[in-house]
């Protein structure tokens, strides 16, 4: 269903509970893959964590609202997912946005670390 569902230069990655999607026309492909996950969820009793889900738009945008809006009149059980220019798969920040967004945890941490332990300093 998944091959019918998405592109040929669309893909569905999943490793234990991390899923991941690329899709090139969402407006085409959103639709197929909501009803996919609503079926497997009513089989499996396992469902989508949409508050865990960020849709990645691969293409510059100006509102994250204007596209959660879109995506909540294509697939409505969408409706709260988080929009960002990168997010987490597989502990890699990925997405248009990965380059600043890697480092802001890890310099955060080491600043605070830094702060809490001022002996360190040379």
């Amino acid at each position: 269903e998944i091959s019918r569902t998405l592109g040929p230069d669309e893909a569905l990655c999943a490793f234990a509970d991390d899923t991941a999607a690329v899709i090139a026309d969402y407006v085409k492909s959103a639709p197929g893959l909501c009803r996919l996950f609503s079926e497997f969820a009513r089989i499996s009793a396992l469902e989508l964590n949409i508050s865990k889900t960020v849709f990645i738009p691969l293409w510059s945008f100006t509102s994250q609202h204007n596209v959660q809006t879109l995506i909540k009149e294509i697939c409505p059980a969408w409706g709260q997912i988080s929009v960002a220019r990168s997010g987490k798969y597989l502990g890699f920040v990925v997405g248009p946005g990965a380059g600043q967004d890697s480092w802001k945890k890890p310099l955060k941490k080491f600043a605070e670390r830094s702060a809490a332990n001022p002996e360190n300093k040379h």
